[in-house]
């Protein structure tokens, strides 16, 4: 038997994967989905929504420039979609429509690019998930988990599945973005300032819905990421914990958005 054909394991990569890449993404969606929608927390927001910019936008620009050397293997590439994607929502729910007029073209052409960008990218992997990466012979062997059922990621009713899914979540996005485009047009023309519009204050069910909404993304994105992990643990070879730069980093960029959340706790309690 060709040794090609043999799956032996998958190479770890730890600046993707690692446990410091998802302890920034877990403390980044809990706290964004927990904090209040008020004025005196909105900086923190702010600096949650940056964080997750900037960690699924480096993430994703690191998979693209893999995926083309060759070097990323599929379980990687399904990992990076994973968290790419729900980083996303929470920033398209967190965000959207607190544009300033004067940044309001430049984030809008931004977001809808980086979302079409990753859309390409993701509908690369999945038509090509048999042979995709480094490791294809390990493909067959990936899985998702849907409801407590292992799927593998090569099934073809599912990649097709996925694809559509995402086709349609791009469209949704896409149509917000531009739907905040008009609003923040709309209020600048009554004078009103989105970036300092305060959403409990003037609608706290729509606060309260908004946070429901968050800690639904948080939860079901902790689950389905920690059971992607665990189904395939097996296959991934030793190095995967190594601490390498790009988990030290993720470190020093939550440490910085915790630091808000001490500063709004002793402002509160009077400290």
């Amino acid at each position: 038997m060709n040794n090609s054909t043999i799956c032996t394991g998958i190479p770890a990569d730890p600046d993707i994967s690692g446990i410091g890449i998802r302890i920034n993404f877990y403390a980044t969606i809990f706290i964004t989905a927990a904090v209040p929608r008020r004025r005196s927390t909105q900086k923190l927001i702010d600096a949650l929504n940056v964080n997750a910019g900037v960690t699924g936008f480096s993430l994703l620009i690191t998979a693209i420039m893999q995926t083309l050397q060759n070097r990323l293997d599929l379980y990687h590439a399904i990992f990076v979609s994973y968290i790419v994607y729900y980083l996303a929502l929470i920033v398209y729910f967190s965000g959207v429509f607190r544009w300033t007029l004067t940044h309001i073209r430049l984030g809008a052409f931004i977001q809808i690019m980086t979302v079409l960008v990753y859309l390409a990218w993701s509908v690369y992997i999945a038509v090509h998930a048999r042979t995709f990466g480094s490791s294809p012979q390990c493909n067959s062997r990936v899985q998702y988990i849907l409801f407590d059922h292992p799927i593998s990621a090569t099934t073809p009713w599912w990649r097709k599945f996925w694809v559509i899914f995402l086709c349609i979540t791009t469209v949704w996005v896409v149509i917000g973005i531009i739907a905040a485009i008009f609003i923040t047009r709309w209020a600048s023309r009554k004078g009103i300032r989105m970036e300092d519009f305060n959403l409990e204050k003037y609608y706290p069910r729509a606060s309260r819905l908004l946070s429901v909404i968050l800690l639904a993304v948080a939860f079901s994105s902790t689950l389905m990421l920690e059971l992607f992990i665990a189904r395939n643990k097996h296959l991934i070879l030793p190095g995967e914990t190594k601490i390498v730069f790009g988990q030290v980093l993720s470190f020093v960029m939550i440490v910085a958005s915790l630091n808000e959340v001490l500063r709004i706790l002793a402002n509160r309690i009077g400290c």
